[in-house]
């Protein structure tokens, strides 16, 4: 009988012969699409190799929910370990010589599951079934057993059993392909898989598609217009990894992260042919793709089974609750955070944190009684989001509120009492000894992540040094937009005429924040750098850490270059771009953001002046205005109006530094985290049971505690981390709710936004700036910015502070008076605008924009095309 049908076999467009996946490639080769050779083990074929195991192709209805996983495993390795028949195996030799003839020795195919429900309009079946990449003729066989074997796992059960599908009613075919070296793949949606709206997207990234099917690698996402292909939308993603011709993963150079993989022709070239596939199959496809050289394949297309659904993700149910992003958290992740961080967090914090869709979410019912106004819940929703700088225009008293919240305030200053009084004049070192007590703990094979990061994160007792509490001492210095407010107070009473900003001018610029002397200390690095023309070139060549240290320890003109970045990295090492989050690599593991950023400073004219001297100077020149305004107006007062001014803001600038300084000290929290799951998931690698040690991140912490307890197998875990990678992708797809459960005014549209017009935020730093636009997204994979450019972010943390070095001003997405990128504007004396929704895909790299720091706003000047 013959097992095996070619792809340009009229028959292999039976889905009943040849499974979904076959029958549509094989519709695709018949309608001229370019899709790989290759043939179809059948469904036949499958059931004649089940004709000779002694199995059910059922589960017995003695079999119990808890006994699935042990039935499902047994059932597996039945058919892993059954020879195929004779017949049959001579069948697949014979084919796989005529696909392979002429081929060379080193010619590969992938094979892939083709179940008979798969790729139906229902349902897609996608990633359930096994796909194998990188085979060759003598593990051919064992690989087809490995495709009809992931029909019994139990989440392709639970699959079947959710849509309805017999298991019995399932055959699977598998397709055999030539293997299509890819030097960029992804795939091409040609409806928007979460909104459903009528334009395609586009995923790309380096090397073959298996990093991107993992969800190991952040790719290029383009949104397009499909009646002209105009990109509407486009966000470069990281892209650190790829899948090597060879099947290794390796990192990507540095030059490569920040390059675009489709120019414009081949994202046209790919979209026409996605939309080829769409007509070939009557409904909105889902299509993977690859390009080899000039060569553009399609390798598969399936519907796009989520249109007919809410545009939700999968998720569990959304628990009880209001929910609001929590801004100042949220800031600090480009990306939706990883599970097992998730209950990390929501184990250590409490029940008021939620996080949903991979984001931070702060349940707002617990705010609601200590309002002092009678506000709606999405008012309330509003002004936390707002961290406190947007209020109802019409305000009523609210009596209860008002006397709720005197009583929380006097029992926290109650509670906090000790702590306010001991962090009142600190000098700034006194937290340096955390770095050595983190690390103690981090070291500690007896200690587990979630006792490791409540050790560290939360209050040790009122009778700890101070020193060690630098979350609790982040949380005073929250006062110091107290003393702010009275600053501006003041001058308004008392010096009416003069600009609004002085007081920001007066409260900041002064000495001894950490993560502005780190900005400084890279100046330095940047001048040792420029006396070498030697290490400035090499460092003007850097595309990765490794190979540039390498180069700069065998030339010796390099040798106080390097000494001063050793230094630099035992000071600031612990940080990291997003570094609030343990999954990303220290710059102690890799300095290459850090030589980048050096890079940026060269560039910068020498001797034009550190940034913290002209944050001294905005001080300086503010207290002149002011005196001499003081004087004008009552010079008899002006004595004592100026001592009361001086103080409150030297208590402004004391607290907002502590704050910074705090945050140096505490994001050693999340390097020992890192630390410590380093070990474990290094440990879970030796047993077999990962296949990275950073997998671990993707883990939920039951899950984890199971694993270490031996409760959970290597396919089991496997299977778990699959889904999860899946669930992430769907996620980083999504744009985060700014609610969930109420809705509220979102702000601007997402759109691109035309010459003049006018974007609003947050002042955060005064000024005015003028200057072409540079759209970063994320440093590790694109830190060039020119001297002048302004710096459109989606968020900062201390470790973008070095950007801030040639940045005329900065123009943020996520953020606060109270974050990050505001601190140090204004310490560095530059326009700062933040919570300017949408900013990063309204305004394009090379765009003129006017931002005024005093109003906080930004104005597009010009609509020229990228530079």
């Amino acid at each position: 009988m013959n097992w095996i049908i070619g792809l340009d076999d009229a028959q292999a467009q039976d889905p009943g012969r040849c499974g979904g996946k076959g029958a549509n490639l094989a519709r695709l080769r018949a309608a001229g699409l370019p899709v790989p050779p290759g043939f179809v083990v059948s469904a036949a074929a499958h059931a004649r190799f089940l004709s000779a195991v002694d199995d059910p192709a059922v589960v017995p209805a003695a079999v119990g929910a808890d006994q699935l996983e042990a039935f499902c495993a047994e059932r597996r390795s039945t058919l892993l370990s059954t020879a195929l028949p004779a017949e049959l195996a001579r069948e697949i030799a014979e084919a796989w010589r005529a696909l392979s003839a002429g081929r060379g020795q080193d010619f590969r195919c992938a094979v892939r599951s083709s179940a008979t429900a798969e790729d139906g309009a229902e349902a897609s079946f996608a990633g359930q079934h096994d796909t194998y990449y990188f085979v060759d003729g003598s593990t051919l066989a064992g690989r087809i057993r490995a495709c009809w074997a992931s029909l019994w796992t139990v989440q392709a059960l639970q699959y079947r059993t959710t849509h309805g599908v017999p298991t019995e009613t399932v055959a699977m075919a598998v397709v055999v392909q030539e293997l299509i070296a890819a030097d960029v793949s992804g795939v091409a949606f040609t409806a928007h898989p979460v909104t459903a709206a009528d334009d395609l997207v586009i995923e790309a990234t380096w090397g073959l598609g298996a990093a991107l099917v993992d969800g190991r690698v952040s790719p290029d996402r383009y949104r397009v217009a499909r009646s002209d292909f105009a990109v509407l939308e486009r966000h470069l993603g990281s892209k650190q990894l790829a899948v090597a011709a060879d099947g290794t993963l390796q990192p990507v150079s540095h030059g490569d992260r920040q390059r675009e993989t489709l120019p414009p022709e081949v994202l046209a070239e790919v979209c026409g042919a996605a939309l080829r596939c769409e007509e070939a199959f009557g409904g909105p496809q889902d299509v993977e793709w690859a390009l080899a050289g000039e060569c553009l394949w399609v390798l598969q297309s399936r519907p796009v089974t989520t249109l007919a659904s809410p545009p939700a993700p999968v998720t569990p149910a959304l628990p009880p609750g209001i929910f609001v992003l929590a801004k100042p958290l949220v800031e600090n992740f480009s990306g939706p955070i990883s599970p097992l961080l998730a209950d990390l967090l929501e184990c250590a914090v409490g029940p008021r944190l939620k996080v949903i869709y991979g984001r931070i979410y702060a349940d707002i019912t617990g705010y609601r009684p200590l309002m002092p106004w009678v506000m709606t819940d999405a008012e309330i929703a509003r002004y936390l989001y707002s961290m406190f700088a947007v209020l109802p225009e019409r305000r009523r008293l609210s009596v209860p509120g008002l006397l709720r919240l005197t009583a929380a305030v006097l029992l926290a200053a109650l509670l906090l009492g000790p702590l306010l009084a001991r962090t009142r004049n600190m000098p700034d070192d006194f937290m340096d000894g955390f770095a050595e007590h983190s690390r103690r703990l981090a070291d500690d094979p007896d200690i587990d992540p979630l006792a490791l990061l409540t050790a560290l994160a939360m209050q040790p007792g009122l009778t700890a040094p101070v020193g060690l509490q630098p979350i609790a001492v982040n949380i005073t210095a929250i006062r110091g937009a107290f003393w702010l407010g009275c600053v501006r107070l003041m001058l308004r009473r008392w010096t009416p005429d003069l600009p609004p900003e002085l007081a920001v001018h007066l409260s900041h610029g002064t000495e001894g924040v950490r993560s502005a002397e780190m900005g400084q200390a890279i100046e330095v690095l940047a001048g040792l750098a420029r006396k070498a023309p030697a290490v400035a070139a090499l460092l003007q060549g850097a595309t990765t850490a490794a190979a540039t240290l390498a180069r700069l320890r065998a030339e010796p003109a390099a040798a106080a270059f390097l000494a001063g970045l050793e230094g630099f990295l035992v000071v600031h090492g612990h940080r990291a771009l997003g570094e609030l989050d343990p999954c990303v690599p220290r710059w102690y593991e890799d300095p290459l953001p850090v030589l980048m950023m050096i890079r940026n400073q060269m560039a910068m004219p020498a001797g034009d002046g550190s940034r913290l001297q002209r944050g001294f100077r905005a001080r300086e020149a503010a207290g002149i205005q002011v005196r001499a305004a003081l004087r004008d107006a009552a010079p008899w007062r002006a004595g004592w109006r100026w001592r009361l001014i001086r103080f409150a803001a030297g208590r402004s600038g004391y607290f907002f530094k502590l704050r910074e300084n705090s945050r140096f000290a505490h994001i050693r929290i999340f390097d020992a985290l890192r630390r410590r799951l380093r070990v474990m998931g290094s440990g879970l690698v030796a047993r077999g049971l990962l296949r990275q040690w950073d997998d671990i991140f993707l883990l939920r912490l039951p899950e984890l505690d199971a694993i270490l307890a031996d409760g959970m197998g290597a396919t089991a875990i496997h299977d778990r981390l699959a889904d999860r990678r899946r669930e992430q992708r769907q996620w980083a797809r999504m744009t985060a709710p700014m609610t969930l459960g109420v809705e509220i005014d979102h702000g601007q549209d997402r759109c691109a936004a035309d010459p003049g017009a006018l974007l609003r935020g947050l002042p955060a730093s005064p000024g005015h700036c003028i200057g072409r636009a540079r759209v970063i997204i994320d440093p590790a994979v694109d830190a060039t910015l020119l001297p002048g450019e302004i710096l459109v972010a989606p968020f900062t943390d201390p470790a973008w502070t070095p950007l801030f070095l040639t940045a005329g001003a900065a123009v943020v997405e996520v953020g606060s008076f109270l974050s990050h990128a505001g601190t140090v504007a204004r310490e560095y004396g530059m326009p700062c605008v933040v919570d300017v929704e949408g900013c990063t895909e309204r305004i394009r790299t090379g765009d003129l924009i006017e931002v005024d720091g005093n109003a906080g706003t930004v104005r597009l000047l010009s609509g020229e095309a990228p530079v």
